[in-house]
């Protein structure tokens, strides 16, 4: 069970829909689109084909790409050959096919979808069927910066989007507090149905998000020094990601919240170093699944300069700094020390998440150093200081270039500037 974790968090074993599908003697068990804008639009596919019979197969695959929103081919006459051994699976790659016209995805108003359809032959034969989505869209990492389409992007949004239970409602208030990310983690039961109906809704919408795995550390529910931990953890890395790799809405994975952060960060502090070297293994084989996309451990840092992305939790500054500290991160590296700041350090040549940051709940006394003496008068002008604070540390995160951030607080009064998709900011 894991508060990030599919369905409502707490639901384990087989938790999503299930198909039973008929099909022929051999069929296409997985398709997997990788589309590319740079230097020229392009697509490929690895297809993933299964002979269950006592038999050697010879099979002709033929593919076509579709415009869902107009239902017309866009591509045909796409071919591949394959022998398939007796009881074996066998993936075969579409090379890289020139697609000049096709419509990028992009958040917002911009959710182009595509559909890949597969026919399986045999002998002429038609024997299986398969229909894979994708939105033709391509994420890569220069440098600090998160690119979406060879354009820097940069992902913000409330912890939460408030009326679970609606799905219209939902996207109405994304839209109105101004998030432009979702953390796609537990709930989407409540809302959506599955995590894979969310996914499916965000694709078209235009909502972009961090794919959440069931690894979760934030209440030391792991013992990290068991291997038969890592070997489930990779097996599970595994599946979510074959899962959920064709969605166009996944700009990255978080393959773990707090692992780090709470679990080997409080009890594996003399082993450390070998925690985060055995969870490079998980990105190395999220990598190999689906080397178009980046991930991370949430609140893991880089994992001491081992992974691709840094991800912090709680590290806004704040105090007698501010503000000054809010548009200038301490960047290099660790200097030894065992402490949250240094462990999880920023290099400052990598893309930064900020996946979670600023906890607050409303506590009157903790806003006090911000707002005065007036966050004593009740929790509206509680609000008042936090969304004051709020709006100038997000301000200073933008300012530098920050690539995504995740306030753990409802929406807060004051800070629609630093929420803005276009907006210019005076340090001064």
């Amino acid at each position: 069970p894991s508060t990030k974790g599919e369905g409502n968090g707490m639901t384990t074993g087989i938790i999503g829909p299930v198909l039973l599908t008929a099909t022929g003697m051999a069929y296409v068990e997985d398709v997997f689109v990788i589309t590319r804008v740079n230097p020229t639009q392009s697509l490929n596919a690895q297809i993933t084909l299964h002979n269950p019979t006592n038999r050697q197969l010879t099979v002709q695959w033929l593919g076509s790409v579709i415009d869902l929103a107009t239902q017309a081919p866009i591509k045909t006459g796409l071919q591949l050959q394959a022998t398939l051994k007796p009881q074996s699976t066998q993936t075969i790659e579409l090379p890289d096919t020139a697609m000049p016209n096709a419509k990028r995805w992009w958040p917002e108003n911009g959710a182009q979808l595509y559909q890949l359809q597969s026919q399986l032959l045999m002998g002429g034969q038609l024997v299986d069927t398969h229909h894979q989505t994708f939105g033709f869209r391509e994420v890569s990492i220069t440098g600090k910066d998160f690119l979406l389409n060879g354009v820097p992007w940069h992902f913000y949004n409330w912890v939460d989007v408030p009326e679970h239970h609606d799905v219209n409602q939902w996207l109405k208030t994304y839209h109105a507090q101004g998030d432009r990310f979702h953390r796609v983690s537990q709930d989407h039961d409540r809302i959506f149905g599955s995590r894979k109906n969310a996914l499916d809704f965000f694709d078209s919408h235009g909502i972009p998000g961090r794919l959440s795995t069931c690894i979760d550390g934030m209440f030391i529910t792991h013992d990290l020094e068991n291997p038969i931990v890592w070997d489930n953890f990779q097996e599970h890395v595994a599946q979510v990601v074959k899962a959920y790799r064709n969605h166009p809405s996944v700009m990255m994975y978080s393959l773990g919240n707090e692992m780090f952060f709470v679990t080997a960060f409080l009890r594996h502090g003399n082993n450390y170093r070998a925690m985060e070297q055995r969870a490079a293994k998980l990105h190395d084989i999220a990598k190999q699944l689906d080397p178009t996309r980046a991930s991370f451990q949430d609140g893991g840092g880089d994992l001491g300069g081992l992974g691709e992305i840094n991800c912090q939790h709680y590290t806004f500054p704040k105090g007698s700094g501010f503000p000054l500290a809010a548009y200038d991160y301490p960047t290099g590296k660790p200097n030894g020390e065992h402490t949250r700041a240094e462990v999880f350090k920023w290099s400052g040549n990598n893309p930064l998440v900020l996946g979670e940051v600023f906890y607050y709940s409303g506590n009157l006394s903790k806003m006090a150093w911000v707002g005065g003496p007036m966050v004593y008068r009740g929790r509206e002008h509680a609000d008042v200081g936090a969304g004051k604070y709020l709006n100038i540390a997000m301000q200073g995160a933008r300012w530098q270039g920050v690539t995504a951030i995740c306030p753990w607080t409802r929406k807060l009064p004051g800070c629609e500037p630093a929420f803005s998709p276009r907006a210019v900011f005076l340090k001064e």
